[in-house]
């Protein structure tokens, strides 16, 4: 950081080390809410291949948490192998039971875990994310695909940190938008409503 910094002029240092320790720390909250995602898919997948009978769960868990990091793919590639040990060792029933459990995961992930996990982390509009991540894999493929969503997440700290203070500084929007102030106003109502029913789940 100090080597990167000394390529500036001494007195825009201070606000050059301020931005990087900005963006260090948004793609390391980042980081530790993907890593957090994964050990909770991890764990719920084991559970659920558990109950269902499937040999390895645990390993199919595991396996499952892994391949979680990578978007969109990585859940498909996941319950490949729960599949074809449900087909080779209790047939079409377990195979049926396996996509239940695949999709009810799924949907606690998209639905819960994603929400409140990675609100906490990056500020992320799914727009921007879906956007970024075409971009990035469209470029440079696999690799573009697995660091889409922290490039976005520093891309959008320097656009905040170097454009938009400096425009809010020449002077005062006459008319400011209401509509981020009720999103986010309705995400914070709608985490709450999900801690409440966790938690009163939990105590039942």
């Amino acid at each position: 950081v100090n080597g990167f910094v000394s390529f500036f002029p001494a007195h825009q240092r201070p606000r050059v080390r301020e931005i990087l320790v900005k963006l260090y720390g948004t793609v390391q909250k980042w980081f530790l809410g993907q890593l957090t995602t994964m050990v909770i898919i991890g764990v719920l997948s084991a559970v659920a291949f558990s109950i269902i009978g499937i040999p390895f769960a645990v390993l199919l868990g595991i396996f499952g948490g892994i391949v979680a990091f990578v978007p969109f793919i990585g859940p498909t590639v996941a319950v490949i192998p729960a599949l074809l040990l449900a087909l080779s060792t209790g047939g079409l029933v377990q195979v049926i039971w396996v996509l239940v459990a695949y999709l009810a995961i799924q949907a606690v992930e998209s639905n819960v875990i994603q929400p409140i996990v990675m609100s906490q982390a990056v500020e992320l509009h799914p727009a921007v994310v879906v956007f970024g991540l075409l971009i990035m894999s469209t470029l440079f493929g696999f690799v573009g695909l697995l660091l889409a969503v922290p490039l976005v997440a520093a891309l959008q700290v320097l656009v905040r940190e170097l454009w938009v203070k400096r425009m809010d500084e020449q002077g005062t929007d006459p008319n400011p938008p209401k509509k981020s102030r009720k999103r986010a106003l309705l995400l914070k109502q709608r985490l709450s409503r999900i801690r409440r029913a966790l938690t009163s789940l939990f105590r039942s």
